[in-house]
């Protein structure tokens, strides 16, 4: 190398420098300051955690790890002889309990009828009470006359107090029957409870035979499959897991400084480190209400003696234009995303 090539390698590598210093500036300048990215995402998906809402053992299993089904589809069911049982015996308490409201309404019309049949006797009484009544005032005055005897007066008189005896009977009588059927009212009252309490427990029973059913609440993909068959299992224990596939999103966690200008709605860029050449887009949908930290289970205590100062990340979610790229994506998938917050 010449003297001169020497003397110009400097300025050379120095104007090369500078060229660099001067595009990074346009970049940044032109990209850069309207771009946040970060390589803290993940895909994710609203997965389902199938769990029974009744214990027993797994008669029939009809789907198997990473196979596709549809909301409803029946996935695994349950021995039913005992809830089934429980069925037929709450039925039986509603039946029970109906018969005994039916026949409370036969008494309670027994009892109405006592009552206006003693209505209607004291009705006469007191009629008969009535005429006798005259009777014995006309006999008084044919006795004052001196065309009748005593003896007739005394007849009348006694003849009127045992009618008199009679309507006083016939008024304890409605009084007595309206007392029964009185209490046939207040007993209905009780019926009627015990009824709705036997078909409430009808209900619960129906709610646990339909449980040994275990139908897909959603559709997507099985995965983590736990239930075996021929296994017994426990209310509240995992079963399986549907992934839905369609609906994958992105979870970005983002530097709390880089959320300045971010916002819902702007555009981000999203590449796969499975499948580099893959490039999609999506939309901002929603900021976490708070950092990771904050949802750990141990939040870390930043009042003790020793603090540091942590930069915190802030969960970002983005959902994808357009639904799942043939099917490749999967909830947990590495990515790398770029937000334009222009």
């Amino acid at each position: 190398m010449s003297r001169d090539s020497s003397r110009k390698l400097p300025f050379v590598i120095l104007a090369l420098l500078l060229l660099a210093a001067v595009g990074l500036a346009i970049r940044w300048w032109t990209y850069g300051r309207f771009h946040e990215s970060t390589d803290n995402a993940y895909l994710r998906a609203d997965v389902s955690y199938l769990t029974p809402r009744v214990g027993g053992e797994v008669q029939q299993l009809l789907v198997k790890n990473n196979q596709a089904v549809k909301a409803g589809d029946l996935l695994l069911k349950m021995d039913d002889a005992d809830y089934a049982a429980k069925v037929a015996q709450a039925k039986a308490q509603v039946a029970v309990r109906e018969a005994a409201l039916r026949t409370n309404g036969q008494e309670d019309s027994s009892w109405q009828a006592q009552v206006a049949e003693a209505e209607a006797a004291l009705q006469a009484a007191r009629a008969e009470e009535n005429r006798l009544f005259l009777e014995m005032q006309r006999a008084k005055a044919l006795v004052q006359d001196g065309v009748a005897t005593k003896q007739r007066l005394d007849n009348a008189a006694a003849a009127w107090q045992s009618a008199a005896a009679q309507s006083r009977r016939a008024e304890s009588g409605i009084a007595a029957a309206r007392a029964r059927q009185g209490g046939v009212g207040t007993g209905r009252e009780q019926l009627i409870a015990e009824l709705d309490a036997a078909k409430a427990t009808l209900k619960l029973a129906e709610i646990d035979l339909a449980a040994t059913e275990i139908r897909a609440p959603i559709s997507g993909v099985v995965g983590d499959q736990a239930a075996r068959l021929g296994s017994r299992v426990t209310a509240g224990s995992r079963l399986m897991a549907i992934v839905p596939l369609e609906s994958v999103f992105v979870e970005a966690n983002f530097k709390e400084t880089q959320l300045a200008q971010m916002n819902v709605g702007q555009k981000a860029e999203i590449k796969l480190d499975a499948y580099p050449d893959l490039k999609l887009t999506g939309v901002i949908q929603s900021l976490s209400p708070a950092s990771g930290a904050e949802f750990a289970l141990l939040p870390p205590d930043n009042a003790t003696g020793n603090f540091n100062k942590i930069v915190q990340r802030v969960p970002v979610k983005i959902v994808l234009d357009g639904v799942n790229a043939e099917g490749r994506l999967r909830p947990g998938m590495s990515v790398e995303v770029t937000v334009e917050t222009r």
